[in-house]
């Protein structure tokens, strides 16, 4: 049921892009009127989620745009350079083209990588982490050395569907639906992994499982690109909670940790 694999890895830098509009959620309930239209106040998103705000890039970046912006602060965080980066994997949900060429060529040409192997993995809200433990496993395997993951999202594009399937909405069921593109935003993320120093240092173990009954819970594009996002997030808050409680427990065991140890 679980994919248990020991950790091989260290963190050695992290990097973020913030584009610096703000958009808050006031803002976006505002410009749906809930108040008249759905009997809910102007910050019931806020309350709701805790988000008072996100940001919003500039019409013109890409995902790969700000997916660089952070690779490079985490490249000066390490003392690094581009070329001493093995292998690039761009883990966004977003990317600069549908098809091809992966956003992670086009990153690893704005950052002079030219030593590094590139690819994208997508798993939406996922993918990172699951770049996270494919670098592990190559640097276990003495492949890589260094290795970068990197996403750049535009969530603000889900704002904009979101707000613009509202407006022809009447009813609060289907506002709770699509209410979860209002929670995105744009950003840049990278970090750089090596291998690590001690035995119990880094990364200590990793534990993956992926239950596809659940698959319905959260979609987007699935009538096309304008589709907007919708996700039935009480069924998908339960549903985790449920998982995540057996997990914990078994990953505990495979790292022989208690509770009490945990600080």
């Amino acid at each position: 049921m679980y994919m248990y694999t020991q950790g091989h890895s260290r963190l050695i830098s992290v990097g973020a892009y913030i584009p610096e509009n703000k958009v808050t959620s006031r803002d976006l309930l505002q410009a749906i009127d809930t108040q008249n239209r759905f009997g809910l106040s102007h910050d019931w998103l806020e309350r709701a989620t805790g988000i008072k705000e996100r940001r919003a890039a500039t019409e013109n970046m890409s995902p790969s745009d700000m997916a660089a912006l952070a690779a490079r602060e985490a490249l000066e965080s390490a003392s690094l350079s581009s070329s001493d980066i093995d292998v690039i994997i761009f883990a966004g949900m977003d990317r600069d083209y549908l098809v091809e060429p992966a956003t992670a060529h086009v990153v690893q040409d704005k950052i002079g990588a030219s030593n590094a192997v590139a690819f994208d993995v997508n798993n939406a809200c996922h993918g990172f982490m699951n770049g996270i433990h494919l670098v592990d496993a190559l640097i276990a395997t003495g492949q890589v050395r260094r290795g970068l993951i990197v996403a750049g999202e535009m969530g603000s594009k889900h704002a904009r569907k979101a707000i613009k399937a509202l407006q022809h909405v009447t009813d609060r069921d289907t506002f709770i639906k699509l209410a979860v593109g209002l929670t995105l935003g744009d950003a840049g993320a990278a970090i750089i992994l090596g291998p690590k120093l001690e035995p119990e240092t880094g990364f200590m173990g990793f534990m993956l499982q992926s239950q596809g009954q659940y698959s319905t819970l959260c979609n987007c594009g699935k009538r096309g690109e304008e589709s907007p996002l919708e996700a039935d997030m009480p069924a998908i808050i339960d549903q985790g909670i449920a998982m995540l409680g057996g997990m914990y427990e078994a990953f505990m065991q495979k790292l022989g940790w208690q509770p009490q140890e945990i600080a």
